[in-house]
Order: C-alpha cells, then sequence, then structure tokens
C-alpha cells in the first residue's frame, strides 16, 4: 500500500518537474492528471473537446496547475463554445484576449462609425467611380516592396490598432514621397494617449486623433516598442520632439468592390474584424464560417495589401500584428465579399500629410500658357 502510493506521488512530481514539449505530450499530461484523480473528468464530452482545442491550436502549457486553470476557463465558456465553436481565445481570460487583440468598442463609437459611413458613401463612390483596369488579382507588396515595412509582433499587449494605423500611415507616406517605409512607433500610441495598461485597447479613431492633435508621430527607433510582454512604461514624447509624419483625413467604406479598387489604385486600408480563425501557420484561404468567427463581434485590427482568386475563392491579403509565424510570414488569406470574420463590416482609408494633388485638365492648360509666353519672351533676347 505504502509502495502504490509512493508510486503515485513520485509520477505526480515527475509530472509537475516535466513539463510537456508538444501538444500530444499536454494531452497526455491531461490524461494522466484524469487517471490520478487530480483533475474532475464530470463532463467527458468538456475534456474531449478540451484535448482536441490543445492539439488544434498548439498548447503547451507550463505544468499541471497550468493545466487545470486553462481548463476551468475552457469550462466557463462552454455556452459561447456551443454557439461559436472553439477558438485560441477559448483558454484566456478577458484580459489575456485583450492583450493579443485590442480593439475596444462602445455601442456609441459603433454608431459613430456607421453615421460616418454613410456620410462618406458618396465620396468614396465618387472617388471609386474613377479607378478602372484593376486586375483581377492585385498584392501590393509585389508592385511597392519598398512602401511596405517589416511585420512586426505586438506581443501580450492590446495594440494592434496601433500596429495596423502605423502599417498603413508608414505606407502611404513612403508612397507619396518615394522612400523606404520607416516603421513608425507604436509604443507612443499605446503610452501617450492615456492608457493603464496593456488589456485597455484602443481604435482607429483614438489613434487619428492623437497623431493630428500632435502633429504627427515619432519614428520607432526614436520611440521604441517595448510593450511585448504586457509591460506599460511612462509617455517618453516631450516638446522637444519633431514629428514627420502625420495623418490628414480618412474616409470609411464597407463595401467589397470598393475596397479592392481603393487597395489597386492608393494601397493598404484597415479593416476591423473578428480573429477567431486567425491561426499560426495557416496561409490557406479562411472560409467564412458565422458560427466559430461571428461577423458581429469585431475584437481586432489589421491591414489588407491585396486581393487575390484560388480555385474559385475570391480572398483578401491581410497584414495581421502577430509577428511572422502567424500565417505566412505575418500575412493571412481570408475569403473576400462574404463579409467573413467582418472583415468588409468597416474599412479606413487614411491620408498621409504630403499626398501629391493630381494636375487638372485647366492646370495644364495653365502650365501650356505660361511655357508658350515664356517661348515668346526669349526671341527678343
Amino acid at each position: 500500500m505504502l509502495i502504490q502510493a509512493a508510486v503515485i506521488l513520485l509520477s505526480g512530481i515527475t509530472s509537475c518537474v516535466q513539463s510537456a514539449q508538444t501538444p500530444e505530450e499536454t494531452v497526455a499530461q491531461v490524461n494522466t492528471l484524469i487517471k490520478q484523480g487530480r483533475m474532475l473528468s464530470d463532463n467527458r464530452k468538456v475534456l474531449d473537446l478540451f484535448k482536441q482545442f490543445i492539439v488544434k491550436f498548439e498548447r503547451i502549457y507550463a505544468n499541471d496547475e497550468e493545466i487545470k486553470k486553462r481548463l476551468e476557463i475552457f469550462k466557463k465558456k462552454g455556452k459561447q463554445q456551443e454557439n461559436y465553436g472553439v477558438s485560441w481565445k477559448s483558454d484566456r481570460t478577458k484580459e489575456e484576449t485583450i492583450q493579443r487583440t485590442g480593439l475596444r468598442l462602445t455601442r456609441e463609437n459603433w454608431d459613430k462609425i456607421q453615421a460616418k459611413i454613410e456620410a462618406d458613401r458618396s465620396v468614396i463612390k465618387k472617388l471609386v467611380s474613377k479607378i478602372t483596369g484593376e486586375p483581377e488579382a492585385f498584392d501590393f507588396r509585389d508592385k511597392y516592396s519598398k512602401y511596405v515595412s517589416p511585420v512586426a509582433d505586438q506581443g501580450y499587449c492590446g495594440t494592434c490598432w496601433a500596429f495596423a494605423f502605423t502599417a498603413q500611415l508608414e505606407t502611404q507616406y513612403a508612397k507619396q514621397h518615394d522612400k523606404q517605409a520607416r516603421p513608425l512607433s507604436k509604443a507612443e500610441l499605446q503610452e501617450c494617449t492615456g492608457k493603464q495598461n496593456c488589456s485597455h485597447g484602443g481604435s482607429f479613431e483614438e489613434a487619428f486623433a492623437y497623431t493630428a492633435s500632435q502633429g504627427g508621430l515619432l519614428y520607432e527607433r526614436d520611440y521604441p516598442y517595448k510593450n511585448y510582454d504586457n509591460i506599460m512604461h511612462p509617455c517618453l514624447r516631450t516638446e522637444k520632439h519633431k514629428a514627420e509624419v502625420t495623418v490628414v483625413k480618412y474616409e470609411l467604406m464597407n463595401d467589397a468592390v470598393e475596397m479592392k479598387k481603393m487597395i489597386f489604385e492608393e494601397g493598404p486600408i484597415i479593416v476591423y474584424m473578428n480573429s477567431n480563425l486567425l491561426l499560426p501557420n495557416n496561409y490557406s484561404i479562411i472560409r467564412r464560417d458565422d458560427v466559430n468567427c461571428c461577423p458581429g463581434a469585431p475584437d481586432h485590427v489589421a491591414v489588407l495589401v491585396g486581393y487575390g482568386v484560388e480555385n474559385g475563392v475570391p480572398y483578401w491579403i491581410l497584414r495581421n500584428s502577430y509577428g511572422r509565424t502567424f500565417g505566412k510570414g505575418g500575412y493571412h488569406r481570408i475569403e473576400r465579399g462574404t463579409n467573413t470574420c467582418g472583415i468588409e463590416s468597416v474599412a479606413y482609408r487614411a491620408l498621409a500629410n504630403g499626398t501629391r494633388k493630381r494636375l487638372k485638365m485647366s492646370d495644364f492648360n495653365k502650365i501650356a500658357f505660361l511655357v508658350c509666353t515664356l517661348v515668346e519672351l526669349f526671341k527678343y533676347f
């Protein structure tokens, strides 16, 4: 009896010391805990679903205590999983989820967004009516690679809104001035907008308001991002800092055809979306699945950089902020034209300072007249 107890105790200690190295080993740990009676198995269906989740989302927990903690969170979200299925958020607390995403929206904010979409509709329609000849497939990176900065990782801080905003703004500025894209400061947006922690979140509107009020953002090299591990720092920007890149104005749209034309003509646009189906090492097209990725529950901000068609399925090319191990080099593909994960619910066209003004025909006539006058004058010298 004593020997048997010692074996059980020893096996328990071993399972604590030797943490899993793979998802499959994590599942084996779960099975061991159940056999030892150290994990309640009152609902076999939930346990089986939890083990499937571990493999699908490549979970590796530090020790037995974390396994139990994650299972409890998983069980509490049972009703949500029945309605919407499991996602990478299923074993995460609300605070942890926000730290990996970051979009913060209230009903009032959403109503204002919808009102602006309607207000901007005629402006967007007029703009896209002049855009013709867009190809069936287009990737902004292929044609304008120097205008696109490398994909970065927000870590465990709810700054997706800052990463998307700066990615689009720095590309706009680089394209308008024909310069190499230089990363703008995400930390400035996070730390200088009155946030208390990394679980607070933010939005495009907040980033726009701050950037416009400050006359622009600093570059990443002058204000580097150090918020990866849920750490906040005091705002470092002072009156001595001079910004070069700012935002002038923005318009909203929620039509897939208009979004496609705008990407082809002007470049990347910012979108709000549900992040449930953004998985590591997955570049297959994310298909519409309202059960597992509700389009009416946006929690993430990302950037669309192109579009295409594969095997008859139209898709967007999406730039994420989870580093280069997610998707393919930090990019995903998501079904286009079906509002998959809410990707077409709201899109932002923002303009950086220094936008080149297109010459009208009347301008060309004035230039021609000036040239002719100068030619006539030179005849007398």
